[in-house]
């Protein structure tokens, strides 16, 4: 997962870290236990975009969808199955 947030450092304004919160029983750790899998829930915020130091506009959004695509194409392009 560490290689997935340094991808989302260099292609996104993603700026904000992971949450250190989640533990036993949260969703992401279950499926790492169950299934042994990578997982994250991606929380978004509708009222201030730390990256860009603003509000979001839709724009804003459209964009982040672009940069996730290279994100998730590099991810996957390096994870051996």
């Amino acid at each position: 997962m560490k290689r997935f947030e340094n991808l989302l450092y260099k292609h996104t304004w993603f700026t904000e870290g992971p949450s250190r919160g989640a533990g036993p029983g949260s969703f992401g750790e279950g499926l790492a236990k169950r299934f042994g899998i990578d997982a994250c829930v991606y929380e978004l915020n509708s009222e201030w975009i730390a990256g860009l130091k603003k509000i979001p506009s839709g724009e804003d959004w459209e964009l982040l969808g672009k940069q996730l695509r290279e994100v998730f194409f590099q991810y996957f392009e390096g994870t051996k199955p």
